[in-house]
């Protein structure tokens, strides 16, 4: 029994049965390596159809040049398509309806059969996708466009990926972070911080309406340098094609671009970018061999200032001490993440101004797309370099030095990564927590809810910020300040909402945190709280209790201090260094066979894609909830745990206690649950049946 899940039926009425499942993990225990276990037991935990995509990933990586003739054996492989559903079960997106009002619900064992077999026979057309405008974060009034496909079609999308990537994604540039696996805008930072720390000037790329300006034609023929299968490239052509309706209800056919929101877009926009990666690569290579001298000489200007003893003009000008126009001394770095890159130089302006045209010539005339010269800045070092919403500065500092017998002061420039607080002070406005000066208000739309709500509300919010800041030389004082912002806004929400007039009598009755209770009296209080929720319970018969969160950070010595953005020089994904470590198939797939995985283990790349493969595979083997039947069995999906916590409904409490968004009922009940249309809210029946 140590190992296997098992359910347990418990009747509840002689016609209705409720299921239950006691435990779904296993009972190994941790410390124990799997390569103690026999090779037998090793070698069932592992399907024949990961082994099959592993093999893949490894020819990929040690034949870069290979030419694909026959892809069709991987989309018959039904794992695959059993893990792309599982993918998008657990996307809140996929619960939106695309142009054909289906969402993931819609989706059964059999459907999914069916679609695989479609594509197989190449019978199977593009639904298409339906085109949104949503707002901009941090632009009021500017919206940018949505794609949002079919769920069919985000199904094939999500298998065609899983067959593509590894084709793709061994021969891309380690200059590109963007939509690649084990990267992120994290790890792109952190190269900028290690690499580009010499860099005086920078262009700071962006490509005019990118996604839309992607000509079809020209992509086609850098897939088919790799692929030739024709399944493949008809699926690719023809939905690069797939009809877009707008929200007008109006449809046309897209001559150029792909739609921002498809599960195979930020995979082709990295092909169509990949040769501006290796042109770039070119760029750095022709620069840097004008290198003749290992440091450069001594600044004329700062040496004339010293002479003279004017040391304090040489730093309130910022004028470098070494020769930034020394001919001999160059250099070129670049990076990239999706269609946003950074260039940075070591050399005079008119050195960056030359690359910029280069750039914009060789976009226009290999990529048909155009270099938008008006947001395509030429920056200084000393005025800062916004990029992934961090700014790239150089900060000066003094540090006293030992000298044999002296201690002397020091001046020194070391590059930084710090978090813009006054774009973060623009968004706080817009959310309505302070104005643009940065000075709080109240934050009148929680007016209505629970003090429990709000702090948990609030938590998020600056658990969010605290995580995305975690490498920013100046985390602690940005978090510090936008939790100041944000806790008097609250506390000036609270004044009005228990009438107690100040904002100090709001901190002396519920601390410095606001964890403790504020209402008193029910009828003083402006919408629902703790006490309108407990009168309500114990009106039913009902106990209600429940610990109000504290605000976090309400004080500086808990903030996290800031984690290291540096990279190491051999930085590599996890997944490179397992596929670099064997020379020989055979042996990498020994290795599969007996020490890669636990299903919980998600270090690397083959290591994830071995979970959702094997929970693909279940999401359809269990039976109904209710009744218990195994067959035509469909997902029952909800947004958020959190939504349903205080749902009476049995199904939604089953979800909570088991933590997970989905459960399978039959097709029947899965009906009743949405009284017949899948659009339609949960339906509490369930509440009367099982009493």
């Amino acid at each position: 029994m140590g190992g296997r899940g098992f359910v347990v039926s418990l009747k509840k009425e002689p016609k209705q049965r409720f299921l239950i499942q006691k435990r779904l993990y296993t009972t190994r225990s941790k410390s124990k390596k799997l390569s103690q276990v026999s090779e037998k037991k090793t070698k069932n935990l592992l399907s024949k159809d990961f082994v099959s995509l592993a093999k893949h990933w490894y020819i990929c990586y040690k034949n870069q040049n290979r030419i694909f003739h026959n892809l069709k054996g991987y989309l018959k492989l039904k794992e695959i398509w059993y893990a792309a559903y599982y993918k998008l079960s657990k996307s809140k997106g996929s619960i939106t309806s695309g142009p054909d009002y289906l969402n993931i619900n819609d989706i059964t064992k059999k459907k999914l059969e069916e679609l695989r077999d479609q594509v197989l026979i190449g019978g199977y057309f593009w639904t298409g996708s339906r085109k949104v405008n949503i707002p901009k974060p941090g632009k009021p009034g500017k919206a940018r466009p949505l794609g949002i496909p079919g769920i069919n079609d985000r199904i094939v999308q999500e298998a065609l990926r899983i067959i593509i990537e590894p084709i793709y994604e061994t021969t891309f540039s380690n200059l590109s972070h963007g939509f690649r696996p084990e990267r992120s805008c994290h790890i792109a930072l952190k190269e900028i911080n290690t690499r580009m720390k010499d860099s005086i000037w920078f262009i700071e790329g962006d490509i005019r309406n990118y996604f839309d300006s992607i000509n079809h034609s020209l992509l086609v023929k850098m897939i088919e340098k790799r692929i030739k299968d024709k399944l493949i490239i008809r699926l690719i052509r023809t939905g690069l094609k797939a009809k877009v309706i707008k929200q007008n209800y109006k449809a046309f056919i897209p001559e150029t671009g792909i739609p921002q929101g498809g599960i195979l877009s930020p995979l082709l926009s990295n092909i169509y970018l990949n040769i501006f990666d290796k042109y770039m690569t070119k760029i750095m290579e022709e620069y840097q061999g004008l290198i003749t001298s290992r440091n450069r000489g001594k600044n004329p200007e700062a040496r004339k200032l010293l002479r003279k003893g004017k040391k304090s003009d040489v730093y309130k000008l910022k004028i470098p001490s070494r020769d930034p126009f020394q001919e001999g001394y160059r250099n070129v770095k670049y990076i990239r993440y999706a269609d946003d890159f950074l260039v940075g130089i070591l050399g005079p302006r008119s050195m960056a101004l030359e690359i910029r045209n280069k750039i914009r010539n060789f976009l226009n005339k290999e990529l048909a797309i155009n270099l938008n010269l008006e947001k395509t800045k030429i920056t200084h070092i000393s005025n800062g370099i916004s990029f992934l919403g961090y700014v790239f500065k150089r900060r000066s500092m003094y540090i006293r030095q030992k000298y044999g017998n002296r201690l002397l002061k020091r001046h020194m420039t070391v590059p930084v990564l710090n978090i813009d607080l006054k774009k973060v002070v623009k968004r706080l406005a817009i959310a309505g927590f302070c104005d643009l000066r940065g000075n709080p208000i109240p934050l009148f739309k929680y007016l209505r809810l629970p003090q429990y709500e709000v702090n948990k509300k609030i938590n998020g919010i600056l658990n969010g910020l605290a995580s995305w800041w975690s490498i920013a030389d100046n985390r602690k004082r940005a978090i510090a300040y936008v939790a100041y912002i944000i806790r008097y806004s609250v506390a000036k929400m609270y004044a009005a909402k228990f009438k107690m007039k100040t904002v100090a009598r709001v901190f002396k009755t519920g601390g410095n945190d606001i964890s403790k209770s504020l209402g008193k009296r029910a009828k003083s209080i402006i919408g629902v709280d703790e006490i309108n929720i407990k009168k309500t319970y114990n009106e039913h018969g009902q106990e209600f209790s429940r610990t109000i969160p504290g605000i976090l950070y309400d004080r500086y010595f808990k903030i996290p201090s800031p984690e290291s953005n540096k990279l190491a020089n051999n930085w590599t994904p996890n997944y490179i260094k397992l596929l670099e470590k064997y020379d020989k198939l055979d042996k990498f797939v020994k290795f599969l066979e007996t020490e890669i995985i636990c299903s919980n283990n998600r270090k690397n790349l083959l290591c994830t894609l071995s979970w959702r493969l094997a929970k693909g595979i279940s999401a359809f083997d269990m039976p109904c909830v209710i009744c218990g039947v195994t067959e035509d069995i469909q997902m029952h999906h909800i947004r958020s745990l959190m939504n349903i916590k205080k749902s009476n409904n049995p199904i939604h409490k089953h979800m909570v206690k088991l933590s997970r968004k989905q459960v399978p009922l039959c097709r029947r009940h899965h009906l009743e649950v949405h009284s017949g249309n899948w659009r339609n809210p949960t339906k509490k029946f369930f509440k009367s049946k099982f009493k």
